[in-house]
Order: C-alpha cells, then structure tokens, then sequence
C-alpha cells in the first residue's frame, strides 16, 4: 500500500492523504482506495464535502479549475487519478474526444448518401429545440426539395436520379 499527500499550491497539503491501491490497467493509471461511482469515478471527503478524486489531485498540483473547463482522463480511464494523465480542456474539447453521440458526429466526412461534407456541400441548420448547429448536406437537401415540389405539383411525378 502506497500513501500519498498533496504537496498543494505553495507546498502546504489542500488534500487528506490518499491510499492507493495496487490496481494496474497496464497504462500506468493510479487509483485510490475506493469503490467506483457507476460511472467509474471514484470520489474522496474533502473539508465535509464528497469531490472526485482525479478533480482534488488535480486542483491540488494546479490550483482551481478555469470556468468553462473540465479535467479530461488522456488515458480515457474514469478512475485514474494519475497527474499525468489529466488535462485541463474545455467542455467542447472533451466531448469531441469521447465516443458518445457528438463525437461520433463530429468525426463524420460524409453524409448518409456519400456525399462529402465540405464547405460548399455543406449548410448549418439551428431549430429552436436545440443548442447547436446541425450539418446538412446541400446535395441531399436540393433533391427532396425537388422531389416534394415534384409531388406537389405534378400528379405522374417523374422519378428523379440521385446524383453521385
């Protein structure tokens, strides 16, 4: 067993002495005594008040964390609490490294036709419902609207041809 106090911001100890386990993942994380949330992070009383531990270890080296900004796991492990493995991003940041929703969004190229996303195919559409903008394909957008205008306005409506 392995006992640690932080040294803190002007060497004084801000964090109670931490028991870390023997766990090892093979990427060289740190994790303390304690059973994990259910989402993996494992939390520690600090002045009567419950704070996660990767948090705590980190304010102590750097001191408090920006508004805006969050402490992102680089080893993409919840529990870590290893100093090197944590780094001060914004909440964008550390979204768009994850694997939920956004981020897979985020890394697409191509629409769900195969068309390219690039500047000129591409359009961003805000609705009230949501925060932020939503990529839509220009190609993909021109062909329903003429196929509805079609539909409308013609009773045989001619198929039209997806371009590539």
């Amino acid at each position: 067993m392995n006992t640690v106090a932080g040294e803190g911001l002007g060497g004084k100890a801000m964090i109670p002495e931490i028991v870390w386990t023997q766990e090892s993942n093979g990427l060289g994380c740190k994790f303390p005594y304690g059973r994990p949330n259910n989402y993996g992070y494992r939390s520690l009383w600090i002045n009567n008040r419950l704070q996660f531990v990767h948090r705590a270890v980190y304010e102590d080296k750097f001191g408090p964390v920006k508004p805006g900004h969050c402490i992102d796991h680089k080893c993409r492990t919840p529990g870590c609490a290893n100093i090197d493995h944590l780094e001060l991003v914004t909440h964008r940041e550390n979204t768009l490294r994850g694997v939920g929703p956004s981020a897979m969004n985020a890394k697409k190229t191509h629409c769900v036709n195969g068309h390219q996303f690039t500047p000129e195919n591409t359009r961003f559409s805000t609705r009230s419902q949501r925060t932020h903008a939503q990529r839509v394909c220009r190609k993909c957008k021109a062909l329903t609207s003429k196929k509805r205008y079609r539909a409308a306005h013609s009773r045989a409506a001619a198929p039209i041809k997806d371009e590539p």
